[in-house]
């Protein structure tokens, strides 16, 4: 069944026009296209050189970037940009805000695209290495590939930076936020990652870190695989095994070290919120992000409270401040779309 629908779809790839391409790149980036037309438009791609280097020309005219900030999209009006931007527009700065799990086969196209993309322009003569940004909006995840089949999840309301260089010269990239790495192994070229207060060197594993500048705790943990940790606090490396997490406060000297279940990690990615003694300041900034709402203390001496539990994201937001309030006894009340938590008097 499935080998006479490839073929039914090769002869349809025969007979398709420049037009009818555009158009399914156009649907795809629109998130309306069919999985059937997935499955055209990669065999397309994968036809010959001159479709991959087609699609390039979608990416250099940097096309993406207004898809992702248009909340209403035209696909008529996206498609004489396209004609008209094709030509000679290049960006210095690509942003993408990927959406929050797109379907699996639009998913595995993307990630596709994207190595195509860095495989084939990397290889042209670049002279100044460029600079690519992710950024992921509150209540987003998003997932994808580097050049060297690294797998990125970002947590909502993180940023990730790394250049053109990257898998050639270097594999460092940058971070603020939280996000989890499944990094392929090259011995020549270790990959690392590196924010405003750890670096992580590795070559080749499966860890977390997350390392928002607006909250106080940083951690990294380690799945698979071996990492070495720079803190801004330690003058010599901390190396980390698999099942072991480094907790370490901003500012301040020394860390924690802790065994975790492995199969906890990064937990947010199968939309698990867990707080293992985090400090409610942490907590509260955790909300804000994954529901998108603005929530305010009374007083700063709540900071320290610590809780231990976790939630799921289908949760609502008045059910997970209900327990962690009433577990630290506080209370909260909702007024003009603001949470606030205070004291129970």
């Amino acid at each position: 069944m499935y080998i006479n629908f490839v073929l039914i779809i090769k002869d349809r790839i025969m007979y398709m026009k420049k037009q009818d391409i555009d158009q399914l790149i156009i649907t795809f980036l629109e998130h309306s296209i069919s999985e059937e037309d997935v499955e055209r438009l990669f065999m397309w791609v994968n036809e010959q050189e001159e479709n991959k280097q087609y699609l390039l020309s979608y990416q250099k005219a940097n096309l993406v970037t207004d898809f992702w900030k248009q909340s209403r999209y035209n696909g008529d009006l996206a498609y004489q940009q396209f004609l008209k931007r094709q030509k000679n527009t290049q960006k210095k700065v690509f942003v993408h805000h990927l959406r929050s799990f797109m379907k699996y086969a639009a998913v595995l196209f993307f990630c596709v695209f994207i190595g195509f993309y860095f495989y084939h322009y990397l290889g042209t003569s670049v002279h100044k290495a460029e600079e690519f940004i992710v950024c992921v909006p509150n209540s987003k995840h998003s997932f994808f590939y580097l050049s060297d089949s690294t797998e990125v999840w970002l947590n909502s309301g993180s940023e990730f930076k790394y250049t053109s260089d990257y898998g050639t010269k270097n594999r460092e990239v940058y971070l603020k936020g939280e996000a989890y790495f499944c990094v392929r192994k090259n011995q020549q070229l270790p990959f690392i990652v590196k924010t405003d207060s750890v670096s992580v060197r590795v070559y080749g594993t499966k860890f977390s870190i997350r390392n928002y500048s607006d909250m106080e705790i940083v951690k990294v943990a380690l799945q698979e695989g071996k990492i070495a940790l720079n803190l801004e606090s330690e003058k010599d490396q901390l190396f980390v095994q698999p099942e072991e997490e480094i907790v370490y406060r901003k500012g301040q000297s020394g860390y924690s070290k802790k065994y975790i279940d492995i199969h906890k990690v990064a937990d947010w990615r199968r939309g698990i919120l867990r707080f293992d003694m985090e400090p409610l300041s942490d907590i509260i900034q955790t909300l804000r992000r994954q529901y998108n709402v603005e929530i305010q203390m009374e007083s700063t001496t709540y900071n320290q409270k610590v809780f231990y539990g976790s939630f799921s994201v289908n949760q609502s937001i008045t059910e997970i401040l209900d327990i962690v309030s009433s577990s630290l006894d506080l209370q909260y009340v909702y007024r003009d779309n603001v949470y606030s938590i205070y004291s129970k008097k």
